[in-house]
């Protein structure tokens, strides 16, 4: 699967240095396809699927370096729909089996799949100043919902603890307002850009309290955000912040 992967990479990195857009289709694919017929035969899945995520954020680049999307999108696609059955096959069936992934490398894979395309969507579009694509915005809900919403399904399956998922939905959530404050502090596509970041980060921050925080201790740090966003909201003249304070502000009190 290494192998599979740094050869797809490899080759991905010349197409797009000399403008051969069908060596990089027929090698991305290629390699796709022969990350999914090879795990019956290895009977470990894990490594291809994390193949095919690194092979998937390599047709990403390449996409923004060449002008090209179309593989891009069906990387991403192969990728989210992968990662779906295995996480089907391990609700269906926990036991071991060729598509059965333990708990926690299927969690690895599926917040790999959340970091490597919201990380990327945002450094494309901070350092090229351009707002997010309806493409990319599609490919984000699909990541977030099969891999973080997947990895909190796997985890409540399993009876594992929560703890980690919900530090990483955290983590996830405070660089999603990070980054909208970049946009807005470099102008780069402020509307668009700044109200897709901060929805995710509120998204991320719904979920993961919960996995954090129970009772009282929940609603104490609800209140914490709803008091902190208010703020941010005030001081950067930014209405979407407020409403985020009144939406933590509401889930405090349910």
């Amino acid at each position: 699967a290494l192998t599979l992967a740094a050869a797809a990479v490899a080759a991905l990195a010349v197409a797009t240095r000399r403008g051969l857009r069908a060596v990089a289709f027929g090698f991305a694919m290629g390699s796709g396809v022969m990350s999914m017929v090879l795990v019956p035969v290895s009977g470990d899945p894990f490594p291809f699927a994390a193949a095919l995520v690194v092979i998937g954020l390599a047709a990403l680049w390449h996409g923004y370096l060449s002008g090209g999307s179309l593989l891009a999108r069906l990387m991403a696609g192969i990728a989210d729909v992968w990662i779906l059955m295995l996480l089907v096959f391990r609700l269906l069936n926990p036991g071991p089996g060729p598509m059965s992934l333990p708990a926690s490398q299927l969690v690895t894979v599926q917040l790999g799949l959340v970091a490597a395309y919201l990380g990327s969507f945002a450094v494309r579009a901070l350092l090229k100043g351009r707002e997010i694509t309806n493409a990319e915005i599609v490919q984000s809900v699909a990541a977030i919902a099969v891999g973080f919403g997947g990895a909190v399904a796997v985890t409540g399956a399993s009876k594992s603890s929560f703890l980690p998922l919900g530090v990483s939905g955290l983590v996830f959530g405070v660089a999603n307002y990070g980054v909208s404050f970049a946009f807005v502090a470099r102008s780069a596509g402020k509307g668009r850009n700044f109200h897709f970041s901060s929805g995710m980060a509120l998204l991320f921050i719904l979920i993961a309290l919960p996995l954090l925080v129970t009772g009282p201790g929940l609603g104490a740090a609800l209140s914490a955000c709803a008091i902190v966003a208010a703020l941010l909201g005030a001081s950067a003249q930014r209405a979407t912040l407020s409403l985020h304070g009144s939406v933590y502000a509401v889930g405090a009190m349910i």
